[in-house]
């Protein structure tokens, strides 16, 4: 459970583990009204300094890129269009080929059109280590979009100038509404009105957030409904574990985990299985090469397999990545279920496992993300 907590550190660490420096992204928009031209920079500073953005050819921006930056995100150019940028990065993950080095990227809208969006300008990932040229900077003008690139490593840019025709696209009407009613601001978290049980599901939500420290992480990992639940991790086979507890929607019936924490399995598998069964007889079922073969094999009589990947639970979602949160709510086991890559939809479920077999999707969770 505490997998998403060490993305977020890694998401937050640049460099060799020594230094241990924070990294920020910086996105800066300058408008020079007289001369009809704008700039979008790009920088990457360390803790606290200050970023250093490059400087243009002036032939480029006519000098714009000296100025310092001041992280605007909006402009507006003499008796010309506005101007807005968002930028963002992907998601960072504990492991994987530059798992924790995300590509970042930005959104650009001109005159309420959006021109470019999720436009990489840091690359990452498997990128992070092929010295790929950053974009340093963007000249606007308005028939035209200039990229600027360096290496990360080397001190020349290269710059390559394209035609602008804003004709070519639409209003974006999410990002510039017609009615003013407000949206909810980002990282607020829905109720999907399809949901069991609205009001409960309110409960639930106010419950767990009660608990969190920082209200920007979502779900919180230290929920007291998780307190009273202990596992007992199998030594000899790490990703197997047996839950303790008694739930009184469990009856006579045990729960083993399997747990994934790789590129390849970062997820979560809960099996419910009569008590006779041994921690054995399901490692022995689950003991494959390939746990997306295993998972599609029909379990024995009697035993429930809760997983993503399927009707009620991220159906779309193969189950080597969703994971799963136990819960006891008022003696009773329940799970929030979440997936592993947060570009998936919904951004949570709650579900509670049937007495006999199967289980219930009680609460749909949908966290309000930017627009990008």
């Amino acid at each position: 459970m505490l997998r998403f907590l060490v993305a977020l550190v890694l998401l937050a660490a640049h460099g060799s583990a020594a230094r241990a420096d924070t990294t920020v992204l910086h996105a800066d928009l300058i408008c020079d009204q007289k001369r009809s031209v704008a700039i979008v920079r790009f920088a990457l500073s360390y803790n606290d300094d200050p970023p250093h953005y490059a400087e243009l050819p002036a032939t480029v921006d006519g000098r714009l890129s000296s100025l310092p930056g001041t992280d605007r995100t909006d402009c507006r150019l003499s008796h010309g269009p506005d101007i807005r940028i968002r930028s963002g990065e992907k998601q960072a993950f504990a492991h994987g080929a530059g798992g924790a080095d995300p590509p970042a990227f930005f959104s650009l809208w001109i005159n309420h059109r959006k021109v470019l969006s999720k436009f990489e300008w840091k690359p990452g990932y498997d990128d992070s280590f092929n010295n790929k040229p950053w974009l340093v900077a963007l000249a606007i003008r308005p028939q035209s979009l200039t990229f600027c690139y360096r290496n990360e490593n080397k001190e020349a840019i290269a710059c390559k100038q394209q035609p602008l025709n804003l004709n070519k696209y639409v209003i974006d009407a999410e990002e510039y509404p017609a009615n003013s009613n407000p949206f909810p601001p980002v990282g607020t978290v829905l109720i999907d009105p399809k949901s069991y049980d609205i009001p409960a599901c309110q409960r639930y939500l106010d419950a767990i957030r009660k608990d969190s420290s920082d209200p920007s992480i979502y779900p919180p990992f230290q929920s007291h409904l998780s307190a009273s639940i202990t596992w007992q991790r199998r030594q000899d086979f790490h990703s197997l574990s047996l839950l303790d507890g008694k739930f009184t929607n469990m009856g006579d019936r045990q729960i083993v985990v399997i747990s994934g924490d790789s590129h390849y399995f970062d997820g979560d598998i809960f099996v419910l299985v009569p008590r006779q069964v041994s921690v054995d007889d399901v490692a022995a079922f689950f003991g494959g090469e390939d746990i997306e073969q295993d998972i599609e094999k029909s379990p024995p009589e009697g035993w429930t397999v809760i997983s993503g990947g399927r009707p009620g639970l991220y159906a779309d979602v193969t189950a080597r990545y969703v994971h799963l949160v136990p819960e006891e709510i008022g003696d009773e086991l329940f799970f929030f279920a979440y997936p592993t890559n947060n570009e998936k939809q919904p951004s949570g479920i709650l579900l509670k496992p049937s007495p006999s077999s199967g289980f219930d999707s009680l609460c749909i969770f949908q966290r309000v993300e930017p627009h990008y």
